[in-house]
């Protein structure tokens, strides 16, 4: 299973987050199309998912909103720069993040959110 599950379309965007993830120590699939992460979800899992918006094919809308059908607890993050919040399925997304942002806050946003997957899922263990 990954810690992260990550999509965009960018080559730079998606050479930062794997960089980042590296750094932090996170095991990530970084991807180009949103297909290939339902594909990743479907065979390997994820802990948590973040997805540009503007994807060609399957946009990261649609992918956000299959992904939460199918794992309706995985936090699911949009990064994007050319929508507005208000023109997202707000069920769909856990956080919207802007682009540019800054790789301080993206960490530390997505530490937030891996910190408490890891506790539900360590809790859930607990006999």
């Amino acid at each position: 299973m990954y810690d992260i599950v990550a999509v965009d379309d960018c080559s730079a965007i998606r050479q930062f987050l794997g960089s980042l993830f590296e750094q932090a120590g996170w095991n990530a699939c970084v991807l180009e199309h949103a297909n290939e992460a339902i594909d990743v979800l479907d065979r390997e899992g994820s802990l948590l998912l973040i997805t540009d918006i503007n994807l060609p094919g399957m946009t990261g809308a649609e992918l956000a909103h299959t992904a939460r059908e199918l794992y309706p607890e995985m936090p699911i993050i949009a990064l994007t720069a050319s929508v507005r919040a208000d023109e997202l399925d707000q069920n769909d997304f856990t956080c919207i993040l802007g682009k540019p942002t800054r790789m301080v806050e993206l960490q530390r946003v997505l530490s937030e959110y891996l910190r408490e997957c890891k506790n539900e899922m360590s809790e859930s263990w607990d006999c």
